[in-house]
């Protein structure tokens, strides 16, 4: 009895820790509060898509986790809006976004999915590429 609780306390140890590393973040260096949408493009090997999600409101000096950690193959990026004073910070990828409200888009690059909606509106997106091996890490956002 006594084994079998530290075994399953171990595994609850060892998950949480695997859980809180694998994760990418999002941390606004910025000085004032930002709504950021974030891009992922994932690959399944013999193809793969861009969904993109949003808006999540980060407050100066704080993080939050954008995704899960990804495969060496997948792709993120983000696109930032600070809405204090309306100022976009763009990038180069353009992927659908719903301005107005929350939202998770799938093929968020494909032209039909704009057209089958039109309340999505294309912006740009940074692209961020982790360190060579990595899956996980922090995005630092600084205006």
């Amino acid at each position: 009895m006594k084994t079998s609780r530290i075994v399953i306390i171990s595994l609850i140890i060892m998950c949480s820790a695997y859980t809180s590393f694998s994760q990418i973040m999002f941390q606004n260096m910025n000085r004032e509060a930002v709504y950021v949408a974030f891009a992922r493009y994932v690959n399944n090997g013999t193809s793969g898509f861009w969904v993109t999600k949003g808006w999540s409101r980060v407050s100066s000096g704080t993080s939050i986790k954008a995704f899960d950690a990804i495969n060496l193959t997948d792709s993120i990026g983000y696109f930032v809006i600070a809405r204090i004073s309306e100022t976009e910070y763009p990038g180069t990828r353009n992927l659908l976004v719903h301005i107005n409200e929350q939202f998770l888009i799938n093929n968020a690059d494909q032209e039909l999915v704009s057209q089958n909606n039109p309340d999505y509106e294309w912006r740009q997106f940074r692209l961020i590429r982790l360190q060579s091996g990595k899956t996980s890490g922090t995005i630092s956002f600084k205006d």
